[in-house]
């Protein structure tokens, strides 16, 4: 049978392959389906990224596709083929009302939606009698935002949405009472139009800080977040442990037969409406993926990427003339976060008077990383940093004392060359096993981990209980006028320099996209928004 599969983290749209497979075989206590249609989405490229290693994939290659569809509507993985398996105690007949595209909307999306309202205590009986509530749902235009405003305001909730100023007309005409444009200072302070205070919040769109929520939930208010990053699941542990009045949940999402037949039975009755935003063939699976990826998509399959933006005055630092456009836009995210990185280390930036440390960098090349390197070097540290083999040099050139190759196994294994240990580790690479770092690290030596994994939070958290002396650290990222001023200050004087790997006029910008997605970029990848004169 003809399939899509990757056979490795990272790549992007890049990374399908297009293949021919045998037809999979049921187990006992499953089913074979012939598959008409599979929707897109962010679970299946975040798992390709990385994001949920060691978990997901089970094994290379992979299939993608959570939402296979065709007679029936099923909730395992496998639909990007012409053949899945599934388990027969998670299928639901698809009725003849529901095409195949609406089915394979439904497995992921909707019922993450679902289980979404009931986690945040959002009854589907407000109609009948039950508590009608004030709910608000974030990227409401979303592939799950989308089926949350829909159920709801069939419950009868009051709802408010946000969206991107495109969709403001299509949520409202979903249900949704209020629609904030979230362009706009209301919107992204996300203050209900009549002022009206949440009893429920869908948070379907990336990271807020919980200072956003706080002002406008209502005592006993709960924001369910779809997509926790470490930082939620901090902010959700304390909220637990101090008996917090408004808090935030982690969703723990549950596959469930009879929620799919409830939510199958709503579409078939025109109740519930699946928005499609565009179909391609199986052919053509890698444009899709990339559709999702770039998150513009509305319905099944947010925006930074414009001629104008809205920002905090508080968190605005003039750029110099010194400092390009093209290098100003690397310094606010991945500069902000080598310096936060080092910090939450216990690295000093002023250690050619104090104390320098033996400092490790992984994936030295990236935005991140390269930034990581270049501060630690100027602070008088003894930095050792990893990298693919192209970029040895690059890295060397930059500051780092030493260079990996973390192809070969003193790379892997993070051994450095000198025999040094580490008392800092700046961990921009996807997840490693602690044992790698275990064996690295002096006593007392710490790994921040600006991406973790949910392994990796776990492991945070049973060293700190334990009072283990080596600890892993997930970074909490907070935006810093004063931190973003150093750095300006510091590019300025050209002690600091951000490496544009590539530049992509607006009208190009999924050629961008995809460049930084598939990983291989040297420094930054930069999207110039202004119009050539």
């Amino acid at each position: 049978m003809r399939a899509v599969q990757f056979d490795r983290y990272g790549g992007g749209a890049e990374g399908l392959k297009h293949v021919e497979v045998p037809i999979p075989t049921p187990k006992k206590g499953e089913v074979l389906i012939k598959m008409e249609a599979a929707s897109v989405n962010p679970a299946d490229w975040k798992i390709q990224k990385g994001m949920v290693r060691p978990f997901l994939p089970r094994k290379f290659p992979s299939i993608p596709g959570n939402d296979p569809s065709m007679h029936a509507c099923v909730l395992s993985g496998g639909g990007f083929a012409e053949y899945a398996v599934a388990q027969a105690s998670l299928t639901v007949a698809r009725p003849p009302e529901v095409s195949s595209a609406e089915g394979a909307c439904l497995p992921l999306a909707a019922l993450t939606a679902l289980q979404s309202l009931r986690a945040a205590g959002v009854g589907l009986d407000a109609r009948g009698g039950g508590d009608p509530k004030n709910v608000l749902v974030t990227a409401a235009s979303g592939g799950i935002g989308h089926f949350a405003v829909q159920l709801a305001s069939l419950a009868g909730h009051r709802v408010t949405a946000t969206c991107g100023a495109r969709n403001l007309g299509l949520v409202g005409g979903l249900g949704a009472d209020e629609v904030l444009d979230y362009g706009t200072p209301d919107g992204a302070a996300l203050r209900s139009p009549s002022g009206r205070r949440y009893d429920a919040v869908v948070h379907c769109a990336p990271h807020f800080p919980w200072s956003v929520f706080q002002p406008v939930l209502a005592d006993g208010g709960v924001v369910v977040d779809i997509t926790p990053g470490a930082a939620a699941v901090l902010t959700a542990l304390l909220h637990r442990v101090t008996f917090s009045k408004k808090r935030l949940t982690p969703l723990m999402f549950s596959p469930s037969k009879d929620d799919m037949e409830l939510l199958v039975d709503m579409t078939r009755q025109g109740m519930l409406k699946p928005v499609v935003d565009s179909s391609y063939p199986l052919s053509r699976a890698a444009e899709g993926w990339a559709i999702s990826m770039a998150g513009h998509a509305t319905g099944k399959r947010g925006g930074g990427f414009a001629e104008y933006a809205v920002a905090q005055a508080s968190l605005t630092v003039a750029r110099p003339p010194e400092v390009s456009s093209a290098e100003g836009a690397c310094l606010p995210l991945a500069a902000v976060t080598a310096l936060q990185s080092l910090r939450a280390a216990g690295v000093g930036l002023d250690a050619r008077g104090g104390d320098p440390k033996n400092i490790l960098v992984t994936t030295a090349s990236g935005g991140v990383g390269h930034f990581a390197v270049q501060l630690a070097s100027l602070a008088g540290h003894r930095v050792t940093a990893t990298c693919g083999t192209r970029n040895l040099g690059f890295i060397g050139g930059l500051g780092a004392d030493e260079v990996l190759d973390y192809a070969t196994p003193d790379g892997a294994a993070l051994r450095s060359p000198s025999g040094k240990r580490y008392d800092a580790v700046v961990h921009c690479a996807p997840s490693f096993p602690w044992s790698v770092f275990d064996r690295v690290l002096v006593d007392a030596g710490v790994v921040v981990d600006i991406t973790p994994f949910p392994s990796a939070i776990t492991t945070a958290l049973l060293r700190r209980v334990t009072f283990s002396k080596m600890k892993l650290t997930p970074l909490v990222f907070l935006p810093s006028k004063d931190d973003m001023e150093v750095l300006v200050d510091m590019a300025r004087q050209g002690m600091l320099k951000p490496v544009v790997d590539s530049s992509y006029p607006l009208s190009r910008a999924p050629e961008g996209w995809a460049m930084s997605m598939a990983g291989h970029a040297t420094g930054k990848v930069v999207i110039e928004t202004r119009q050539p004169h």
